[in-house]
């Protein structure tokens, strides 16, 4: 079992081993950083939304990135550690799940392989600013944990958890939203239909918080143009592309073969057998529940994502990997629930030598499959970003030995451009004095040796 998961774990690390050898940031990355750069900018932003992602979990998190690195020239290393954190505490949430759901570690292991050695959803691992869609499925995991929990034991606690983390999930990412929806999906499943309502008011508790602090300015999302969110999502196109992107991204993409985009005709037949394969699986599965709450994963999520993505062409979206961390979950919560045989929980956690050597076999198999996608499907930084970001550090200890505050330096220092994002200036990154003293701005220009 340890030998087992210890290579679960490195074969999901090795698929993302080129973004983990040179980090970098990009984009978004500077601009969220910033904003939790100390605690006064994290309280500042704690409710700052992101397109129609509003955040709060995320901009703590963050904050804590920058805490421990310390220093600008860190922050693509620390966030690529606390990325790869995420993704293993995913993968261990999803194996208790799918353990005890089965009642045997055998099944846990393979979901978690499923999930982990892969390159489907690559960009949520190498982009610091697209991993909190995997922060929301590990929340979403510990509310189905907690239901799983209250449905077996029938505590008090775990039926409040279910709802508590149902409420924390979009917290991290617009579509943990979902968390709700998908706990009250297993626990109507399991036989629990009363029940299943809970989890849902936890999310649209979220809702009830969040939408007073970011209402108007989520609904008004400049990339909608005049548009509002509501107006801009469309549940035709939705549907049709989640159609689409469950024969490229995921039957396809499952095979290793990523970045094929079929064309309608093509993709409509494909579905279609899609659909005929699931009902196979569903209606052979030793456990439905698991296959039910997968295929939940998949058309939740894709109706919710490309419905807001309606205006956006799909060969555009398909491509965006970052939207795959959802029904890539489901994909290993439905072939988990229907391997094997039935049986009755026992939790056992002893494989045989058959089981152990499906597992590795799995392992080396997905490994072999998206190892060339996960290296040559993530960007190398840009060369002088490492320079960029050790100049900011150079000035930054001058600020701490003069007494200069960030904002003092920023008003006497020339823009900096940053790498991968040309429009963001680099001394947003400066940290300062955190004993500023008052200088004029030739006695600052002069201590900084500009």
């Amino acid at each position: 079992m340890l030998a087992l998961s210890a290579a679960v774990a490195a074969a999901s690390l090795v698929v993302h081993a080129r973004s983990g050898t040179s980090p970098y940031l990009r984009q978004d990355d500077y601009v969220i950083l910033q904003q939790s750069l100390d605690w006064t900018a994290t309280r500042a932003n704690l409710w700052e939304p992101v397109n129609e992602h509003c955040w709060p979990l995320f901009r703590l998190a963050t904050y804590g990135v920058t805490a421990v690195a310390g220093s600008a020239s860190a922050l693509p290393l620390t966030c690529a550690l606390a990325v790869r954190v995420a993704l293993l505490l995913t993968l261990a949430l999803l194996y208790l799940f799918v353990r005890r759901e089965r009642g045997h570690a055998y099944f846990g292991l393979i979901a978690a392989t499923v999930f982990g050695v892969t390159a489907a959803y690559q960009e949520a691992v190498h982009w610091y600013a697209a991993s909190p869609a995997l922060a929301a499925a590990g929340t979403t995991l510990l509310g189905l944990l907690a239901a799983q929990d209250w449905v077996r034991r029938g505590r008090p606690v775990s039926f409040i958890l279910t709802a508590v983390w149902a409420a924390a999930a979009p917290g991290w990412y617009g579509g943990g939203i979902l968390a709700g929806p998908l706990c009250g999906l297993y626990l109507w499943t399991a036989g629990r239909r009363r029940a299943a309502v809970v989890p849902v008011l936890g999310s649209l508790a979220f809702l009830v918080v969040a939408l007073p602090q970011t209402g108007e300015r989520v609904l008004r999302a400049g990339h909608h143009g005049a548009q509002t969110t509501v107006e801009a999502f469309d549940p035709v196109v939705g549907a049709v592309n989640t159609a689409r992107a469950a024969v490229d991204n995921l039957a396809l993409g499952g095979v290793g073969l990523y970045g094929v985009c079929c064309p309608p005709v093509v993709a409509a037949v494909a579905f279609a057998a899609v659909v005929v394969g699931v009902g196979w699986w569903w209606r052979r599965a030793p456990c439905r529940t698991l296959v039910t709450l997968g295929v939940g994963f998949v058309v939740l999520h894709g109706l919710l994502v490309y419905g807001a993505r309606a205006a956006w062409p799909y060969e555009q979206i398909q491509s965006w990997s970052r939207y795959n961390v959802f029904p890539w979950l489901g994909v290993a919560l439905g072939l988990a629930g229907g391997i094997g045989r039935s049986a009755v929980p026992q939790q056992a956690v002893r494989l045989t030598g058959r089981e152990c050597g499906v597992v590795a076999a799995a392992i080396a198999g997905l490994l072999a499959l998206n190892l060339y996608r996960g290296v040559n499907g993530t960007p190398l930084p840009e060369s002088d970003q490492d320079d960029v970001l050790r100049r900011v550090d150079e000035v930054d200890a001058r600020c701490q030995a003069n007494g200069i505050s960030a904002d003092g330096a920023r008003r006497v220092l020339a823009p900096l451009p940053t790498p991968g994002h040309r429009a963001f200036d680099a001394w947003r990154l400066l940290r300062g004095s955190d004993s500023p003293v008052s200088l004029s701005d030739d006695e600052a220009r002069r201590a900084l040796g500009d």
